[in-house]
């Protein structure tokens, strides 16, 4: 039973720290895409502009990875 509560107070604490990183995920994400539709009909280079859509493309991917690994972990708690 001390296990199952251990486990548990492990998992949770998981949960919280995955529910930090992709509310900083979502802030960051959401920033880049701010920022290249503030930029969008401003004149850019087009290697900036590709670095940001790439930034904001593996930031979108690694919070849907996050949320997945959230989701199982809340299937466990």
């Amino acid at each position: 039973m001390a296990d199952d509560d251990q486990r548990t107070t492990e998992l949770r604490e998981e949960l919280r720290l995955l529910a930090e990183e992709i509310a900083e995920l979502r802030r960051t994400a959401q920033d880049l895409r701010r920022q290249i539709g503030e930029q969008r009909d401003a004149p850019w280079d087009a290697q900036d502009l590709a670095a940001l859509i790439t930034q904001a493309e593996e930031q979108e991917f690694f919070l849907a990875e996050l949320e997945a690994r959230r989701d199982a972990l809340l299937r466990k708690v």
